[in-house]
């Protein structure tokens, strides 16, 4: 890195089995316009996620941070927003540009959600692909909703 450039802990190192995933030091992130600045609580490991460490769709070294859902604290964006607990999730993420699995990320403001206060930063960061997937398979796929008889 840079000498006086701030640098944050990310997962920057991947290889053939999960043993060879490691933390490494990113750039700190800065957010553009309309972007916020999150200061990451949890961040969920997806299948999708290991398949890009373990090099699958990514050479190594990592070429992003993964990482596709997150929760956490918004430290840089307008002053109203600044402090909010949120929680997100993104295809792009960790794939085409940097992820969540670090201590901090850069991504649109529309992107982001005031996280519910029932659940936990873990619990948040738990739901993005996960829900994303059920929704498919039962709702898209399956066909689920009002008035099918199985709602």
């Amino acid at each position: 890195m840079n000498a006086g450039q701030p640098t944050i802990r990310a997962v920057r190192q991947g290889g053939s089995r999960t043993g060879d995933i490691a933390v490494g030091e990113a750039k700190r992130p800065v957010p553009g316009d309309g972007d916020v600045l999150v200061r990451l609580e949890a961040s969920a490991i997806n299948p999708f996620d290991l398949t890009i460490v373990l090099g699958h769709d990514s050479p190594a070294p990592l070429a992003y941070i993964p990482g596709r859902d997150l929760a956490g604290i918004i430290e840089s964006a307008p002053a109203e927003l600044v402090g909010t607990p949120v929680w997100a999730t993104g295809g792009e993420f960790g794939s085409r540009r940097d992820g969540f699995q670090a201590d901090y990320a850069v991504l649109p403001a529309v992107g982001v959600r005031q996280r519910p206060d029932r659940l936990s930063p873990g619990e948040a960061a738990s739901v993005g692909v996960a829900f994303t997937t059920a929704w498919h398979g039962l709702v898209e796929a399956g066909g689920l909703g009002p008035g099918t008889g199985s709602w």
